[in-house]
């Protein structure tokens, strides 16, 4: 049995390189193959628009169904949750630029959403699929920044007064180069904020820190203009300095946009 753990950690990054925030993972379960994430960002905000009783927005692989939304409703005169699936992608294992790209057509358009039962299933877990093992084993685990530049990095940002959050390996849409790796590292509100300033056409609702092993460091931020899913995009600023950088010169290049 394949580990979808190198596929899945693929389609995280490639998500969030196209702007879809993912921010709670949750454990693999055994013995059947699945996982839940927490999405979060402009793409929740959509949702929440499309539904006026959303509570709350998840994202799901199992090896039976594939990928499915996972909405939590709150019924207005009904007590307790409603918890709903759609479907989304194409086949179990779709390619994680193919699932990204889907999930901003659907935040662009919820009318999309294709609800699915509880108890549907496109194949068993019991039954051998060679071609959906041979899918899953096609995914090498993504390589990262080294975890020192990373914890460098923070302690600058820090020492700069920008709060920052989760880190993740960089991938898919506008991702990499062929043969490059690289990291993110997600700047917290207060930096998100501040980094407003660096746009004038929108609301910047997330900021990504991004290292790349031959582009250098960059800023990807996700960027509202009139607060419509169609409207968002990620727009990326070089901050002119090389992988090798210092982390000192990187924090006060990311300060500057603030200013």
């Amino acid at each position: 049995m394949t580990d979808p753990t190198p596929y899945l950690g693929i389609c995280v990054a490639a998500l969030e390189a196209a702007g879809v925030e993912i921010s709670g993972i949750g454990a693999l379960a055994h013995p059947v193959r699945s996982r839940r994430f927490r999405v979060g960002g402009a793409w929740r905000m959509a949702l929440m628009d499309h539904d006026d009783t959303f509570y709350d927005a998840g994202l799901g692989w199992h090896e039976e169904t594939g990928w499915t939304v996972h909405e939590t409703s709150e019924p207005g005169a009904v007590r307790g949750y409603l918890h709903t699936d759609y479907a989304i992608g194409s086949g179990i294992v779709p390619a994680p630029a193919e699932l990204a790209a889907e999930m901003l057509a659907l935040g662009r358009d919820m009318s999309g959403l294709s609800r699915r039962d509880g108890d549907w299933k496109a194949r068993r877990a019991s039954v051998p699929d060679p071609a959906l093992e041979a899918a899953l084993a096609s995914h090498a685990p993504l390589r990262e920044a080294d975890p020192a530049l990373i914890a460098a990095a923070r302690d600058a940002l820090t020492a700069a007064g920008l709060d920052h959050a989760l880190t993740r390996p960089l991938a898919g849409p506008d991702g990499l180069e062929d043969g490059e790796h690289g990291s993110l590292l997600r700047l917290g509100l207060h930096a998100s904020a501040l980094l407003e300033r660096a746009v004038d056409d929108g609301e910047v609702y997330h900021a990504n820190l991004e290292w790349r092993s031959r582009g250098g460091w960059s800023l990807a931020l996700g960027v509202w203009r009139d607060e419509e899913m169609g409207d968002f995009r990620v727009v990326r600023r070089p901050l002119a300095l090389g992988p090798d950088a210092e982390v000192a010169r990187v924090a006060a290049a990311v300060a500057a946009q603030t200013a």
